[in-house]
């Protein structure tokens, strides 16, 4: 049986909205009116513009739609995606920053334009977590991120988060796939939320739920609170071998909340996973 590693360590956006942090690509990069424009479409191309400027993002992209209506205008599509890639809508930019090539193939800006169309696909998506109970803290993947509400980019694929309060534990796993902004609003749960001890699981060790330990008999709850006195615990999660080994960490004395991230690597050959675990003191100071 493979031995446990342990490491011990000491909300969506409105649409038309820009993002709280910096936008995939940098500030905007608008194109011009062209002379070759009719005249009609040059006219609601610059209220594209003019809105743009004066932060009416989406009132922007309609009026750049309707300069489309009557010529599809390349820089039009170029300037739609502009907005839709500082709003953080990537999947919208890149469309219309193709149909900008599309129409436009020998642009002296091709380069970047299919350089910045790779950005974006590969681009870590925008987050915001919150939630009602006051004084919280925001984890994911078993790192601190901030107090909440926060918001934050992450890589697409598997997360896991955490919203913890002195008194109260909210967990979500969440699947993030590119696209628009996500916004999750973490109620917590009421299993398990008396106690100094938080023990959360990571998206590589996607069980939840209670156990009772055959040896002495506690009853633990994982993503959970238990209340644990000072000192060294051992249990094997579900006493079962899913685990390549006992979950095993220390309280320290003193008041403060020990937050213990449990995740795990891909199955072995035995069948079992090896589990990782991470441990942090949680003083009072820490919360808001």
């Amino acid at each position: 049986m493979r031995a446990l590693g342990v490491l011990l360590l000491a909300v969506t956006p409105a649409a038309a909205q820009p993002s709280p942090l910096a936008p995939i690509g940098g500030p905007a990069v608008r194109k011009g009116v062209h002379d070759k424009y009719p005249t009609e479409a040059i006219s609601k191309f610059v209220d594209g513009i003019i809105a743009d400027k004066a932060g009416a993002y989406g009132e922007a992209i309609r009026a750049y739609e309707d300069a489309i209506k009557i010529s599809e205008l390349a820089n039009a599509y170029y300037n739609i995606a502009d907005v839709e890639r500082r709003i953080d809508q990537p999947k919208r930019a890149i469309k219309a920053y193709k149909k900008y090539l599309e129409l436009a193939p020998g642009a002296p800006d091709k380069a970047a334009v299919e350089k910045l169309i790779r950005d974006l696909e590969a681009a870590p998506q925008l987050v915001t977590f919150d939630g009602e109970e006051p004084g919280a803290i925001i984890f994911v993947d078993g790192k601190l991120i901030g107090p909440s509400p926060v918001t934050t980019r992450l890589p697409l694929g598997m997360h896991a988060a955490d919203r913890v309060t002195w008194s109260t534990l909210s967990n979500d796993k969440l699947e993030l796939r590119g696209g628009g902004p996500e916004h999750r609003r973490m109620t917590y749960t009421r299993q398990g939320q008396l106690g100094n001890v938080v023990l959360t699981t990571g998206p590589g060790w996607n069980v939840g739920g209670s156990w009772t330990d055959k040896v002495d008999g506690r009853t633990w709850h994982m993503p959970g609170r238990n209340e644990l006195a000072p000192g060294r615990y051992e249990t094997m999660p579900w006493n079962d071998r899913r685990a390549c080994g006992k979950l095993a960490f220390d309280v320290a004395p003193g008041d403060h909340i020990t937050y213990v991230y449990v995740d795990a690597g891909p199955r072995t050959p035995e069948g079992c996973q090896p589990l990782v675990v991470k441990v942090q003191k949680l003083a009072k100071s820490v919360f808001p």
